[in-house]
């Protein structure tokens, strides 16, 4: 995209998509430093327009004062930077019609316009009545949205949201990043709330001593989840796997893998990403498992590898596509890795897509019941659920990256710069990962399944039948135990009842389950009263089948003896005749 001025009238709505690290929001930060009005922006690139010598206010719950609001009314600052939720509140309502601040008002900005669709539903709310503002600022002030993943329907709901005219000025770039690779990788079937298929991210490289693991050279890594759930749970497995097979000390290994989600202290979310923010080794935290909330106005210049674990929330490709695009933001070579559950690999009943689309869930662990026929659906039926986009890139051996493009409607003659080696690993087979079930610890194939843990399992298995009552009081079926808990899960509590003392310990093993914090500390009691109601059970060594006797040769019957022939009698000489 061409570096551009001031807006003028004509210019007033415009609606870029362009990838990054140059965003194309940057590129119209110097228009409220060229002219003398302000612009409203969201979300917070505060630090950016500093350098180029703006004047940025950030105005959230913790800086809004009428001291604050004085020194924008009377023109301090070049741009007022603030989230959705503040801008269509009512705090901000008697600022925004303040008459001068009207007149100097330059632009408003709308950064990361794919949230207005995204997020406009239940979750952030705010974000779809972003368009409210324009009653508030009047129709002479340029609005201008930018986003680096709009599709075709995308841009229709930002158009709507943003409340954008038909005729509005679109400006398109390329989206693909050439310097990014696309590999695929596959969570074995029932290890997902593990996190196992992530301990490759230690590994430090071929011909090296698989002992070893230096932190320096793990290369940094976000790797995004869908919910803070699971990204805590994969982060205590993780620096976990970090203790046991390299022997991190807790504190080394917590440094190493750090946890950043809407919910984290803004003490710790500046103290993390100001560590992370060090260049190269210098930078102790080298791993960050982490929510959507990350990529909200957080510059990462030098992440290698960002990590997309299971099918993203919502089943969109753009969300994808924009965290894969933390990546490589220096303009080096990076990865984007998409880890997709091994059950999504199969044939399906049919390709065409399911009406309840949206309905399906991601988790293997929870149960999936069908509406009409309150069963489990099998994998073959949950496939057949998967969009056409998910399914083709997880089962056809086609190009991942010209997938991702055609679906961005990307032209031609973007495509020119796409690298062969860097590509994805459809085309470069030496990238691919495969099934991720190599790592693991030489104790870790698990307890034996004996006599003890079965009665152990009944046990949990008739506890777990008691809770159901009243885990689903108002239920409209008759609900299984796998609804409350898997009966995966169930078989590694019994193996594992031995290890497990405490709610740590039973949240290790558990892995996510999402009825932990109601029930975790019952259940922990339940397995703790089975385990010693059940000491009394010895574990049978297995039984060596008994030998089997030779087979006796048959008995031949037994030979007569061969008859010798009858002999005949010898002649008698003839008698001489007497003379």
């Amino acid at each position: 995209m061409p570096r551009l001025g001031k807006l003028r009238p004509p210019q007033a709505n415009r609606l870029p998509t362009e990838p990054k690290p140059s965003t194309p929001a940057q590129s119209y930060y110097h228009t409220a430093i060229d002219r003398t009005g302000d612009s409203v922006v969201s979300p917070n690139r505060a630090e950016y327009i500093s350098r180029i010598g703006g004047r940025p206010c950030i105005l959230n719950s913790d800086t809004f004062n009428r001291g604050i609001i004085l020194d924008i009314q009377n023109g301090k600052y070049t741009h007022i930077l603030l989230s959705p939720e503040l801008a269509v509140g009512d705090k901000f309502h008697d600022t925004a019609t303040y008459p001068e601040l009207k007149e100097r008002l330059g632009l408003v900005v709308v950064d990361e316009a794919h949230l207005v669709s995204q997020w406009g539903g239940e979750f952030r709310k705010e974000y779809a009545r972003v368009g409210q503002l324009r009653s508030l600022f009047g129709s002479s002030v340029p609005w201008f949205a930018c986003s680096a993943t709009l599709d075709t329907a995308t841009l229709e709901k930002v158009k709507k949201g943003v409340s954008f005219e038909d005729d509005v000025t679109i400006m398109r770039t390329s989206i693909d990043r050439p310097e990014l690779a696309i590999r695929l990788g596959w969570i074995p079937n029932h290890s997902r709330s593990s996190a196992t298929a992530l301990r490759f991210l230690f590994d430090q490289g071929p011909g090296s001593d698989e002992s070893i693991c230096i932190p320096e050279n793990i290369p940094k890594t976000v790797v995004f989840f869908d919910t803070k759930n699971e990204a805590d749970t994969a982060m205590r497995q993780c620096r976990k796997w970090l203790q046991k097979k390299y022997n991190y000390s807790e504190k080394r290994a917590t440094a190493v893998i750090k946890f950043y989600h809407r919910g984290t202290a803004k003490f710790d979310k500046e103290a993390y990403i100001t560590e992370f923010q060090r260049l190269g080794e210098d930078s102790s935290v080298r791993v960050i498992f982490a929510t959507e909330a990350l990529g909200m106005g957080v510059n990462l210049p030098d992440v290698r590898r960002v990590v997309i674990y299971g099918l993203p929330k919502g089943l969109e490709p753009a969300i994808m596509w924009q965290r894969g695009g933390r990546a490589g933001r220096d303009g080096r070579d990076g990865e984007i890795i998409l880890l997709v559950d091994e059950w999504v690999k199969g044939p399906r009943i049919d390709p065409l897509q399911s009406e309840e689309e949206d309905q399906w869930t991601l988790d293997e662990d929870e149960a999936i019941e069908d509406k009409e026929k309150t069963r489990k659906l099998t994998r073959t039926e949950r496939r057949s659920k998967l969009p056409e986009f998910w399914y083709t890139l997880t089962n056809d051996p086609c190009c991942l990256r010209a997938l991702f493009l055609d679906h961005f409607d990307e032209p031609q003659e973007y495509r020119v710069h796409i690298r062969a080696d860097r590509c994805c690993s459809n085309c470069n087979p030496d990238i691919d990962l495969g099934i991720l079930d190599k790592h693991y610890l030489h104790n870790e194939r698990g307890n034996s399944f004996n006599a003890r843990a079965k009665r152990i399992h009944e046990l949990l298995t008739d506890w777990a039948k008691d809770q159901l009552p009243i885990v689903f009081p108002n239920s409209f079926f008759r609900p299984e135990v796998c609804s409350f808990i898997s009966e995966e899960k169930l078989t590694r509590l019994a193996k594992d009842a031995r290890e497990i003392m405490n709610l740590d310990g039973l949240r290790d093993s558990l892995g996510l389950w999402r009825f932990f914090t109601t029930h975790g500390e019952k259940l922990l009691r339940q397995l703790r009263t089975a385990y010693y109601a059940t000491e009394d059970i010895k574990s049978q060594p297995r039984k060596k089948a008994p030998k089997k006797a030779p087979k006796k040769a048959p008995k031949k019957a037994p030979q007569k003896p061969p008859q010798k022939a009858p002999q005949k009698a010898p002649k008698k000489a003839p008698k001489k005749a007497q003379s």
